[in-house]
C-alpha cells in the first residue's frame, strides 16, 4: 500500500475515533439536561471540525491515483484496495449523514433555549408525546407545525422534537 493510501487510512480511523468521542461527549454533557450555551457551542465546534475532516478525506481520496491502487502484478492485492476505498467512501457519507444531524440537533438546542425539547424515545408516537407534553393526544397537529420534518406515526429513537408552549 502506498504511503498516500496508508495516511488516509489512517485518517479515516482517526476521524471514526474522533466521531465517537463527540458522541459520547455530546450523550454525557446533555444526557441530563444542565447543558448550558457554552457548552452546546462548543460541541458544535467540535462537530463541525469533524465534519470539516470528512470533507478534506474524501476530497484526498478523491486526488488519489489509480495507479496508487494497481500495485504489483496481484489482481486480488489491488482488488482487495479498491474495495476498502469503496468501503470507506460508504462509511465515510454514513459518518458524513450522522455527524450533519448531530450538528442540526446541537443547533436547534442552541436556537431553542426558550422552548423545550423532547428526545424521543423507542415506541415513542406524536399523539403520546402531545399527551406527556401537551396534556392532550389532540394537540399533536401542534407538534407537526413546530417540528415540520416529522411525518405522522412511530417516531424514531432519539429524535429531537420542539415543544411548542400549552394552550
Amino acid at each position: 500500500m502506498t504511503t498516500s493510501l496508508r495516511s488516509l487510512r489512517d485518517a479515516a480511523s482517526a476521524i471514526t475515533e474522533g466521531y465517537t468521542t463527540a458522541a459520547a461527549d455530546v450523550r454525557a454533557e446533555l444526557g441530563d439536561g444542565s447543558y448550558t450555551v457554552a457548552t452546546v457551542r462548543h460541541l458544535r465546534a467540535e462537530v463541525q471540525g469533524l465534519l470539516d475532516d470528512v470533507r478534506t478525506w474524501r476530497r484526498d481520496i478523491d486526488l488519489v491515483a489509480v495507479e496508487d491502487f494497481q500495485i504489483g502484478d496481484r489482481a486480488d492485492d489491488t482488488w482487495q484496495l479498491v474495495r476498502w476505498e469503496r468501503e470507506a467512501r460508504h462509511q465515510m457519507g454514513r459518518l458524513s449523514y450522522q455527524l450533519r444531524r448531530l450538528w442540526e440537533m446541537l443547533e436547534k438546542l442552541e436556537q431553542g433555549a426558550k422552548r423545550r425539547l423532547y428526545v424521543a424515545r423507542s415506541g415513542d408516537t406524536l399523539q403520546a408525546v402531545a399527551q406527556a407534553t401537551l396534556g392532550s393526544w389532540e394537540e399533536w397537529p401542534r407538534l407537526l407545525e413546530a417540528n415540520p420534518e416529522l411525518v405522522p406515526g412511530v417516531l424514531n429513537s432519539g429524535t429531537l422534537l420542539v415543544i411548542p408552549e400549552r394552550r
